[in-house]
């Protein structure tokens, strides 16, 4: 998604000649609406980033040159969007609770069990001690996805039998992180789309 938002915004910079426009903005988002929502980008964020730009288009104007004013008009508006944005491990510290628990969710294909991986890895970097939970109990090869991760960069990964209940695998990979002394408990879940009503129910149950 990141890659392909880059070079929707490369676009913008190679389209701009001259002094930036309201028109130059205004004919970028709607040229490339579609392209953005296929990069997941809701519509909500999409009227945020383009009001934003619309709305210090002027300040911007008579600066040069105008591939550098556009990225620094970008960058600050993209970085409003998190204000208070925290790192993992800033956030654990903060919270005061061991284990922590994070929950990774999505649609199917978008990299969650990946993104577990790295983000464990990241974390044992720092000197937290993550536990891996493959709570992807239903698609075929997920459980040992998550276990070859783990083999790689040397963390533990919590499973049980595909077709286990995903809630009550979580809540047993999270009584085990707390007997063995684990900080942070990673939850890979299944892909699940907002039409799939017992999915959803069943992620009610996870999260609770």
């Amino acid at each position: 998604m990141f890659s392909r938002l880059k070079r929707l915004f490369s676009d913008l910079v190679s389209a701009v000649t001259g002094k930036i426009s309201e028109s130059d903005i205004e004919r970028f988002f709607k040229d490339r609406e579609i392209e953005f929502i296929e990069a997941d980008v809701s519509f909500e964020v999409l009227d945020y980033l383009k009001n934003e730009l619309l709305g210090r288009v002027n300040e911007y104007r008579t600066k040069s040159p105008k591939d550098e004013t556009i990225k620094q008009l970008l960058a600050e508006v993209i970085s409003g969007i998190f204000p208070q944005s925290q790192t993992l491990p800033e956030i654990y510290a903060a919270s005061g609770k061991k284990p922590f628990t994070v929950v990774f969710l999505g649609i199917n294909g978008t990299g969650k069990t990946t993104t577990v991986a790295k983000v464990a890895f990241n974390l044992k970097n720092t000197g937290i001690r993550p536990l891996m939970v493959a709570a992807d109990t239903f698609r075929t090869g997920a459980i040992e996805q998550l276990q070859e991760h783990g083999r790689k960069i040397g963390v533990e990964v919590y499973y049980r039998s595909y077709g286990f209940d995903p809630a009550a695998l979580s809540r047993d990979a999270f009584e085990y992180a707390r007997s063995n002394g684990y900080d942070v408990v990673l939850i890979d879940t299944a892909g699940r789309m907002q039409t799939n009503e017992s999915l959803l129910n069943e992620l009610m149950k996870l999260v609770s």
